[in-house]
């Protein structure tokens, strides 16, 4: 029987055009963007991430915020409760939003 293979792809690209330009040719292909979370977050109550969002360590999400498909929450990165951001935002380190 033929092998299966993995499905799943990781973008570690930090230009968010040009993450989002990998990131539509990956989908093309028939590939999933998996949420990728650090162990050493926080996230509050419904809370949504999108496919592909990467959140580093010490990264903070308070409840009710809705993060876009393909983003970057990088380290020590805070967004505040009721926020919503768009697809392949990258919010920087030491960033309160």
């Amino acid at each position: 029987s033929p092998q299966t293979l993995p499905r799943n792809v990781a973008l570690a690209i930090g230009d968010n055009a040009a993450r989002q330009a990998a990131a539509q040719r990956v989908w093309a292909a028939g590939f999933q963007l998996p949420v990728i979370i650090h162990p050493l977050t926080s996230i509050g109550a419904n809370t949504v991430l999108g496919d592909g969002t990467l959140m580093c360590a010490g990264a903070l999400l308070d409840p009710y915020v809705s993060i876009g498909k393909g983003s970057i929450l990088n380290a020590g990165s805070a967004v505040g409760h009721d926020t919503r951001t768009e697809d392949f935002v990258h919010i920087c380190g030491g960033t309160y939003v």
